[in-house]
């Protein structure tokens, strides 16, 4: 998204002056990324990309040490460190070439849901208490657009690992945080303060000038606040908010629990008529009745893949 790239800048400059990812968390994140950056050319690329004195480290204790306060100052955004570890590798997570990971411990799930929240916060609080006269597309529109990059790409992790992880605890935490995060979407989405905001940056000349995805941006962000009852009285706000919750968490809870589902269906060739056949073949034949397909409620099963 063209947002993206244009309120990058201002973006990684108000990231340097306030907290946002926890030392814990930034260690936990550089030792999953240690496997990528431990030959001897990724050790001369971050010693170029972090200005350090050597390259002269052998485990990730000796790394943080080299690192200083770039791994335990939470004034740096975790996303620039990440950005700098993983030149070279077209912005993807070190060490992953899809950006996933399948190695989150349970206490860093919950942890990394709440730096997406902090995180976000930070992001709309800002925009949120803008001035009339403050308002840009980089530190309002463009900012949240940044964030939305950011933060959903490490909200995706727990949603991922809610579906395929084949540990049951790491799931049941995954759809824990999954609500919690979700419970916060609905909330931002009804803050009438940042409505207000993005409203005021509307009526300005940069605005009104704007072309392509970054004006399709700011007139579909204003349709949703407005879809959401913003105009409403506080409380019909209030039980709009309250619906939206429920919804959501409802709607976590029964992809959970088809998910969990065993349940299994046995059917003949002729009740599925109108599948293809290719979809057919990746049926499991039933052990008792080899004449028949087995199918479940799992994605693959009916949806065909």
């Amino acid at each position: 998204m063209a947002s993206a790239s244009s309120s990058a800048s201002s973006a990684s400059a108000a990231d340097a002056a306030t907290p946002v990812w926890s030392p814990s968390f930034r260690r936990e994140a550089l030792r999953k990324a240690w496997p990528a950056i431990f030959p001897d050319s990724s050790r001369l690329r971050m010693q170029a990309a972090f200005e350090l004195p050597s390259a002269d480290w052998a485990n990730v204790a000796e790394l943080e040490a080299a690192l200083g306060t770039w791994m335990t100052s939470s004034e740096r955004d975790l996303a620039e460190l990440l950005a700098r570890l993983s030149a070279g590798t077209n912005g993807a997570y070190p060490g992953s070439p899809t950006g996933l990971r399948w190695d989150w411990s349970e206490d860093a799930l919950r942890a990394l849901a709440g730096e997406v929240i902090a995180r976000s916060t930070r992001v709309l609080d800002a925009v949120a208490a803008l001035r009339a006269g403050e308002h840009t597309f980089a530190n309002s529109l463009g900012a949240m657009a940044e964030n939305d990059r950011i933060a959903e790409g490490w909200a995706g992790q727990i949603g991922f690992l809610g579906h395929v992880s084949d540990s049951k605890s790491i799931r049941d935490v995954c759809t824990e945080q999954e609500t919690v995060l979700s419970k916060f979407d609905v909330e931002q989405s009804m803050r009438v303060d940042l409505f207000e905001s993005l409203k005021a940056f509307a009526e300005t000349a940069e605005a009104k000038a704007l072309t392509g995805e970054q004006a399709r941006l700011l007139e579909f962000t204003l349709r949703d606040f407005r879809r959401n009852g913003l105009h409403l009285p506080a409380d019909k706000r209030a039980r709009v908010t309250e619906i939206k919750t429920r919804m959501s968490a409802l709607g976590i809870q029964f992809s959970k629990n088809l998910g969990e589902e065993n349940a299994k269906f046995t059917f003949t060739k002729d009740e599925l008529k109108g599948i293809p056949e290719d979809q057919l073949a990746r049926f499991t034949k039933s052990e008792t009745e080899p004449e028949k397909y087995v199918l479940s409620l799992n994605y693959p099963d009916y949806f065909r893949t």
